[in-house]
């Protein structure tokens, strides 16, 4: 098997995913004040911007509709489902300005 070196490589990327991965920093080191998932949070809403822009959105639309992120019956769905659910008007306020 070949070895690949990724030493000083890197991904090119674009303003608007930069501006949607800094938001999702951003609210999750706010969430994070607050709540143990945020971290959980921070890994979720990042795999989705990374994803497609699509599905970062949607996931942050739901988050500020407060809707359970996951499986509802998971512990996981619970514990974001509780965090969502006591959001502030600082955390919400991250995810709609812009960055």
């Amino acid at each position: 098997m070949r070895e690949i070196d990724f030493n000083g490589s890197g991904l090119q990327t674009n303003l608007p995913f930069d501006l949607a991965y800094q938001a999702a920093e951003d609210f999750s080191k706010s969430l994070q004040k607050r709540t143990k998932p945020a971290g959980f949070m921070k890994t979720l809403l990042l795999q989705r911007i990374c994803s497609s822009f699509a599905s970062g959105r949607s996931t942050a639309e739901k988050v500020l509709r407060r809707e359970i992120l996951g499986d509802e019956e998971d512990g996981q769905g619970r514990l974001f489902g509780d965090a969502l659910a006591a959001l502030t008007s600082e955390e919400a306020a991250i995810s709609t300005q812009d960055h």
